[in-house]
């Protein structure tokens, strides 16, 4: 979500250089590796869905803090701390989209994950020409603060998505 624009925000701010950056991005991917099997299995026991509707308020709220960094290391502390609740929404997406289209009946797993990744790919050709065109316009600390009102948005709307659990096979 930041990946564009952040390293364009800490030369500006702190004149942090591509190493320096690429250790805070480094830091962020280490968090997530580590969280992923983690998240993966809170979302088998709670579901997706909720894992999701937990997930992207975190990310709205924590977002705007990395605004607040004051040198490296809290800009570190605050990239990963965005990336843990990030992954808390990334992670169980997957199992959310299971739980959806199982839902919607047997045999559209392949349309389903198809769209998704549609969605995907559409969400990384967009999003970092959008995020560009914001910050050179409003600045990094105006940007964070337009995605997460956004993000509280896709909150909402998820939490007004119904998806059935699987029927479950009868032994007999």
């Amino acid at each position: 979500m930041l990946e564009p624009v952040l390293p364009l925000y800490l030369n500006n701010k702190f004149g942090i250089g591509p190493a320096r950056i690429g250790l805070i991005f480094g830091s962020s991917a280490v968090a997530s590796s580590s969280l992923h099997p983690i998240y993966g299995r809170l979302a088998d026991l709670w579901g997706g869905r909720r894992m999701m509707l937990t997930g992207l308020p975190l990310v709205a709220c924590v977002l705007p803090l990395i605004n607040l960094s004051w040198n490296y290391p809290s800009t570190i502390a605050f990239s990963v701390l965005n990336t843990m609740a990030v992954a808390l929404v990334i992670t169980p997406s997957l199992t959310f989209m299971a739980e959806a289209v199982s839902s919607a009946g047997v045999g559209s797993f392949g349309v389903g994950y198809g769209l998704y990744n549609m969605a995907w790919g559409a969400g990384l050709l967009a999003g970092p020409a959008i995020a560009g065109f914001v910050y050179e316009r409003a600045g990094f600390a105006r940007l964070t603060l337009l995605w997460s009102p956004m993000l509280l948005v896709v909150s909402v709307l998820l939490a007004r998505v119904q998806s059935a659990p699987p029927p479950r096979e009868e032994h007999q």
